[in-house]
């Protein structure tokens, strides 16, 4: 499953990542022998509500949520003690935001490694950061000349994305640069 089970430091009350992934993995278990699979979450959903009342997490809504995590997560465990390093949220944008398996392990990483905030994550996600950062990998240093290599790297240059300084139209990075200003 996941290997060995320690409370994450983001872990909140239902939100611990132990009981998700067993609440997930409960009801594919129990929707593969059931004929209406939707009642089983809804039902589940009433009865935690009701055995614990005051306590967030246990809607419909998120009931499925534990449902898909379990399901992305099942058979891919060297990506499943890193979902339990980030925050329940953290992994609800990942899960609805990004279909890929790698691209999802791409975003918790780095989420981890640095810290990110759920906006922060939503800007990288929506900036396509994962893609810029696969199109950043080149073999340029192993197979070309040094000269060509310069030349090179500048041809595939991404451009940077400073989106997130709302500076709008009227600054650029040309004109900056142009006058000895920095962004």
């Amino acid at each position: 499953m996941f290997g060995q089970r320690s409370t994450p430091r983001y872990g909140r009350s239902i939100k611990n990542w132990w009981g998700c992934w067993d609440i997930g993995r409960i009801i594919v278990e129990r929707q593969a022998n059931a004929e209406h699979g939707a009642a089983i979450v809804e039902r589940l959903a009433a009865d935690l509500q009701a055995e614990f009342p005051g306590i967030a997490g246990y809607s419909r809504r998120n009931i499925f949520q534990m449902r898909e995590f379990f399901l992305a997560y099942r058979d891919l465990p060297k990506v499943q003690p890193l979902v339990a390093q980030i925050g329940w949220t953290h992994n609800v944008i990942v899960l609805q935001r990004s279909k890929d398996p790698l691209e999802r392990e791409f975003y918790i990483r780095m989420t981890k490694k640095f810290g990110w905030t759920k906006n922060v994550l939503i800007h990288q996600i929506e900036s396509l950061s994962y893609q810029s950062t696969l199109l950043g990998q080149t073999n340029f240093d192993r197979a070309l000349t040094p000269k060509l290599r310069a030349q090179a790297k500048l041809a595939v240059k991404d451009e940077y994305t400073f989106d997130f300084l709302e500076l709008g139209a009227q600054h650029s990075e040309r004109k900056r640069k142009g006058d000895g200003g920095c962004l």
